[in-house]
């Protein structure tokens, strides 16, 4: 039996892609951003990634949202890349059950 690529592939890559969009608007949602990582340190005082990403989407806003454009397209990418390559993995232990 053939499944068709086009019928699996777009419900799960947007149900994906919706998933992380919920997950990163609730990181977001008081403004101040959900990653604690370190992207600088000034003697004893700690920049964060989030400290870091509020203050180029307030001082550059088109830079902000053109990285953001670029890691939501990759991630769309990398999704539906592992999604197929789980379905064809799924459709050959099938197959090969079947015979």
């Amino acid at each position: 039996m053939k499944i068709s690529r086009a019928r699996w592939v777009r419900p799960v890559a947007f149900a994906a892609v919706a998933l992380f969009a919920v997950g990163c608007g609730a990181s977001q949602a008081d403004g101040k951003g959900g990653d604690d990582s370190i992207a600088a340190k000034v003697g004893d005082v700690v920049i964060t990634n989030a400290e870091l990403d509020e203050e180029v989407r307030k001082k550059d806003a088109k830079a902000f949202q053109a990285y953001y454009d670029a890691r939501k397209r990759v991630l769309d990418q990398m999704i539906t890349e592992r999604v197929i390559d789980a379905e064809a993995a799924n459709a050959q232990e099938a197959e090969a059950s079947f015979l």
